[in-house]
């Protein structure tokens, strides 16, 4: 029988990962005249080709990350389940959408001020900043009896800590 037998340790290696995408998440607030009737985002990049370019270190800078030409735009729909109505604190609409970086759109949003009369609002709402990977934006949208107001947040995306493991070579029989 041949028998192997290291017990050296393998060194802790940090990885820290950086998503490709951005994350986009979206909370309503405002009179409770209101209802939420529907709410998504138009045209961003759901597939595509990211470039990622890496530096000397062998990291890469998020903010680089570009998405090629190909991509495919889509819409997705936060508001999945029914109506919303408004209360005065802001609360997540449906779920968070992944996009691809680069992307410049819109957010379509429909309310409703009566549903028994059916008196309905649509607005469009124009986003002019570029998204880059590894961030989250928090979109808040106000809807007041007077106007909506609408703010963005951005953060930086981390993962969570990174885990350390140690391996060991055991005998291999």
């Amino acid at each position: 029988k041949q028998r192997y037998v290291n017990t050296s340790k393998i060194a802790k290696v940090p990885v820290v990962l950086k998503h490709a995408s951005a994350k986009i998440t979206v909370k309503i607030k405002g009179s409770t005249l209101y209802t939420l009737t529907d709410l998504k985002l138009n045209g961003y990049n759901k597939t595509g080709n990211v470039k990622v370019t890496y530096g000397t270190s062998g990291n890469y800078d998020a903010t680089a990350v570009e998405t090629e030409s190909g991509a495919t735009p889509a819409d997705f729909q936060f508001l999945s389940s029914g109506n919303q109505g408004l209360t005065a604190e802001a609360v997540a609409v449906g779920t968070e959408c992944y996009v691809l970086p680069g992307n410049q759109t819109s957010f379509t949003l429909t309310f409703t001020q009566d549903a028994a009369n059916d008196i309905t609002f649509t607005k469009n709402i124009t986003l002019s900043e570029k998204w880059e990977a590894n961030h989250q934006y928090l979109y808040t949208i106000n809807i007041t009896a007077d106007e909506i107001y609408f703010t963005a947040t951005v953060e930086a995306w981390e993962p969570e800590t990174p885990t350390s493991i140690d391996k060991t070579n055991t005998d291999l029989v």
